[in-house]
């Protein structure tokens, strides 16, 4: 659930100028980088393909963790989300699976929070605090019970999300309730502004294709599926981006690699990587600028900087069944000295 990590994260940038600018640049580049490949078959003679095969009404339950670390010259942070998840299958075809995925319970804690810099000299570190614990508060309850219904293709590729205006409306909701809290005490324009900055963030994670940036959770679980792998070669596609502002997309690279094929027991683990080059960040920097600008009217500073992204994962299946005993994700962010860390873990509770 990295929408609420990123709300509570935008407090941060709103209560200072510079912090907001900084912020509005970089809001949406850390979650949408895995998923967008086209499938790529392996031209050998020995091939194994990853998929899953659960029966219908068969359900699993995984437990999963979230911690984000920022090393940043304004800031140092860790946040950690623990959720319990229950995955049904509701249908199943021989085209396509139909899921549910429930946080049956959620729990965000703030483990470090430290302020620097220049928003530290204005002596708003208590205040800081007390809005994020309110938000930490309102994103629990609204998380717990959330139920994502989507679909995946016959070998367990992610599709799309079903019930997306049940979601629209939810999402909504409890953004409209965390704000009511948090901008209560505020001056009318910084609360206006807020309003403003707050509608236009959750209107862009509900309508985003694959609500990427929201269930980036569900899309690692089903990574691997679709593919067929050669033990110890590795597969390279190049994959895209889509555009949240526009029709365009941006592209990126995605290696994927079978490690340890057990033939027996049908037991592997795939490993791979996701990146996105400079150019493609810089030209989804400027697309966002002009959607800033021509929407909001909200003029963003260009700067110079240095920009990395890069995703890691490594996934253990059973290619009886198709169940991922545990799988993990780093994603790397470095903005010249700033670097911020987010490692997902998934495991299965059987």
């Amino acid at each position: 659930m990295s929408c609420f990590k990123f709300f509570i994260k935008a407090v941060f940038s709103l209560l200072s100028t510079a912090m907001l600018k900084s912020f509005l640049s970089f809001s949406f580049v850390l979650l949408s980088l895995f998923g967008f490949a086209q499938k790529t078959k392996v031209a050998s003679s020995i091939k194994v393909p990853v998929k899953i095969n659960w029966a219908q009404g068969e359900t699993s339950y995984l437990q999963i963790s979230e911690l984000d670390e920022t090393v940043a010259a304004d800031e140092y942070s860790k946040i950690l989300v623990e959720s319990d998840v229950r995955l049904k299958v509701l249908e199943k075809t021989d085209t396509n699976y139909t899921l549910e995925w429930t946080y049956t319970k959620v729990k965000a804690t703030v483990q470090e929070f430290e302020l620097r810099g220049a928003i530290l000299r204005m002596g708003r570190q208590e205040e800081i605090k007390n809005i994020i614990n309110q938000m930490l508060v309102s994103s629990e309850e609204c998380a717990t019970g959330m139920r994502v219904v989507y679909t995946t293709d016959e070998f367990g590729a992610f599709q799309n999300i079903v019930n997306r205006e049940e979601l629209r409306e939810k999402f909504k909701s409890s953004f409209k309730n965390m704000l009511q809290g948090v901008t209560a005490a505020m001056p009318t324009a910084k609360r206006d502004s807020l309003n403003m900055f707050f509608a236009f963030m959750s209107e862009a994670i509900v309508s985003d294709a694959d609500f990427g940036i929201t269930f980036e959770d569900i899309q690692l679980l089903h990574q691997a599926y679709g593919y067929e792998y050669e033990v110890g070669q590795t597969l390279k596609a190049e994959g895209s981006w889509p555009s949240p502002f526009n029709d365009s997309s941006y592209p990126m690279d995605i290696v994927l690699k079978m490690h340890n094929y057990d033939s027996g027991k049908k037991k592997v683990v795939l490993t791979g990587s996701t990146i996105i080059g400079k150019e493609a960040i810089k030209q989804y920097m400027n697309d966002l600028a002009a959607m800033l600008k021509n929407k909001y009217g909200i003029e963003s500073d260009k700067e110079e900087f240095s920009y990395e992204v890069q995703s890691n994962f490594d996934i253990t299946i059973d290619l009886n069944y198709g169940w991922i005993y545990d799988a993990k994700m780093v994603t790397y962010q470095k903005k010249n000295h700033d670097i911020s860390t987010h490692t997902m873990n998934i495991k299965l509770r059987l």
